[in-house]
């Protein structure tokens, strides 16, 4: 019954086991960037694109242009919201499943305001760490539901320097 209503809370979750936990978070942050920001990131890319022009790197102008309309149009679009849950067969993150089996530890980096997030390691070497972000979810309750099925590696205590400068350089 408790499964069933969890379900019907979260349709777009298929159904992968008993939901133990389930929250909705955006795809990405927002954040909020001030008029000195776009100054800067606009002088930078100014003067990339005069770089690349004055090289003849005509490739290098090219990904210039579209990482600068990517960060333009990821900020004056909302992020789409994700469905994340947490079963007793694995982990639901936007319709894709990944099974306790696949995994080979996690770790919640927890510093509020800043940081609040859920790191999973997959077993795969080239296949990166997710990252989760906690929403208003208790990370205890988290971290105790986890440990049931997966090694937390509790050496892992700072998050990842990409995650640091994205986060300060607004990105």
């Amino acid at each position: 019954m408790e499964e069933e209503l969890q379900n019907e809370l979260h349709p777009r979750v298929p159904k992968a086991g008993r939901v133990l936990h389930t929250w909705t978070i955006p795809v990405y942050q927002l954040h909020t960037r001030g008029t000195l920001w776009y100054i800067i990131a606009g002088t930078l890319v100014i003067a990339l694109l005069g770089y690349a022009v004055a090289t003849a790197n005509f490739l290098f102008a090219l990904l210039i242009i579209l990482f600068a309309v990517i960060i333009f149009l990821s900020h004056t679009n909302e992020p789409p919201m994700v469905d994340v849950a947490v079963t007793d067969l694995g982990i639901v993150m936007n319709e894709r499943f990944y099974p306790y089996h696949a995994l080979t530890s996690f770790w919640i980096i927890f510093d509020p305001p800043l940081t609040k997030h859920l790191y999973i390691q997959f077993q795969s070497s080239v296949r990166p760490a997710l990252s989760i972000h906690l929403a208003d979810e208790n990370p205890l309750e988290i971290r105790e539901t986890l440990r049931q099925f997966v090694y937390e590696d509790l050496e892992k205590r700072e998050e990842p320097l990409s995650e640091v400068l994205w986060r300060v350089f607004k990105m």
